[in-house]
């Protein structure tokens, strides 16, 4: 349809999210059935632009209920000092707004808004209760004084469907689900983020800058097999009163995370775009400079170019190096004197010449100290050259009867052990 103008938790909120998407189906069929009212599901796309004299709207995306065709979902719309773009396809899925404006104080505002969402599934043949996904993000913004440019995107539980009438286009609505949710923006020189996890405020800073921008790689926590909607959206609006420019856009990517790489990602009904063009389009930075829009930010991201087309395949990568946890002298001292040596696999007592000190490159100790005696004083019973060596050897030898790889000249991972010597599970 095309128009213009995560445990027993993830248990129990899958047998929620169900419940919810029922009650919001019947909801729907109540309010999508109202005349002039045109329901839809993602894929889908729309953008509405307005200069305060003309207004544009286009849509691209399904009728609710339908079984549609495999096509790039993509909407674009402008009148004079404004613009949006947004696509809904494997690559690219983006938006963008775009106002601007010359100093006029009898002018009414710009504003440029664009929404794109589709709907994924996760499949996990361990069927574990959650899993996690990786979200790339790619989202800048930025706005003269009298401007302003916004993004977001957020991850949900499938709710209700999207509407569009003669005038207004409503995006999908969120189910009880809502693992991930980040804002951002920048207006007339004051910035702000804020983050959301299952409605839970994570962060809400601000700060003086004409941009902000974000390369975030994040993970998701998601329920196989439940449905979620992701979406991403741009604002741009100008004051003509001050005059300016406000440019915002948003670039993501979805994957299984490296935690999990054996979990699968259905994307229903979402197409390949077979010739993708830039997501700033024909904007290029000179224009931004030109416009007193920082141009960086976006050239950072890669907002100017193509998108990249899927490499061929590559061979599987090499197995990854063994964990080499060590725990350190510091650790086995506290360890020893403040819990009673619980995590010790051997005697406090036991002589450092006759254990640590067999080590290979390991110094011996005068006057035949104690594991413990070395890691108390061990400029007692070493040279000054020697006593870091000698230090870390009682660490060496403690780490190696509890199981660790590491040593303190070969190591890649932080002391794994807690205070009664078990693993750590991370």
């Amino acid at each position: 349809m095309k128009r213009s103008a995560i445990g027993l938790f993830a248990l129990t909120a899958l047998a929620i999210a169900f419940a919810a998407i029922t009650a919001s189906r019947a909801a729907a069929q109540d309010y999508c059935s109202s005349p002039g009212t045109t329901c839809y599901a993602p894929p889908a796309a729309h953008v509405t632009v307005s200069n305060g004299h003309d207004t544009a709207l286009d849509f691209d995306g399904l009728p609710y209920g339908q079984l549609g065709d495999t096509l790039p979902r993509i909407a674009t719309a402008s009148v004079p000092g404004a613009s949006g773009y947004a696509e809904a396809t494997k690559k690219p899925f983006a938006v963008r707004a775009f106002t601007n404006a010359a100093k006029n104080p009898y002018e009414p505002y710009r504003e440029a808004e664009a929404f794109a969402s589709f709907i994924f599934i996760a499949h996990d043949s361990q069927n574990r209760p959650d899993v996690t996904l990786d979200l790339k993000l790619k989202m800048s913004a930025s706005a003269t004084a009298g401007a302003g440019g916004s993004y977001g995107v957020y991850v949900c539980g499938v709710g209700e469907p999207g509407y569009v009438t003669s005038n207004y286009i409503e995006p999908p609505r969120c189910g009880i689900l809502v693992p991930y949710s980040y804002f951002a923006g920048s207006y007339n020189g004051l910035w702000w983020r804020t983050l959301s996890k299952f409605n839970q405020l994570y962060y809400s800073l601000t700060g003086s800058a004409f941009f902000v921008d974000d390369d975030i790689d994040t993970g998701v926590h998601v329920i196989p097999g439940l449905p979620y909607v992701i979406t991403v959206f741009a604002h741009s609006t100008t004051n003509p009163a001050v005059g300016g420019a406000g440019l915002a856009a948003v670039d993501p990517v979805l994957a299984p995370a490296a935690v999990n790489p054996d979990v699968t990602i259905e994307f229903p009904s979402l197409a390949d775009n077979p010739n993708p063009q830039p997501v700033l389009g024909d904007l290029t930075a000179a224009d931004l400079t030109a416009l007193g829009l920082d141009a960086q930010p976006f050239i950072d991201l890669g907002f100017f170019d193509s998108p990249a087309q899927d490499p061929p395949p590559s061979d599987p990568p090499p197995p990854p190096a063994p964990t080499k946890a060590w725990c350190g002298p510091g650790f086995w001292l506290n360890n020893a004197t403040k819990f009673s040596a619980n995590a010790w696999r051997v005697p406090t007592n036991d002589s450092y010449n006759s254990t640590a000190g067999l080590r290979l490159g390991c110094p011996a100790a005068t006057g035949n100290p104690t594991l413990q005696q070395v890691l108390q004083n061990p400029k007692a019973y070493f040279s000054p050259e020697l006593q870091g060596m000698g230090f870390n050897c009682v660490a060496d030898h403690l780490s190696s009867k509890s199981g660790l790889l590491g040593t303190a000249a070969d190591n890649n991972a932080a002391c794994s052990l807690d205070q009664f010597g078990q693993q750590i599970q991370r």
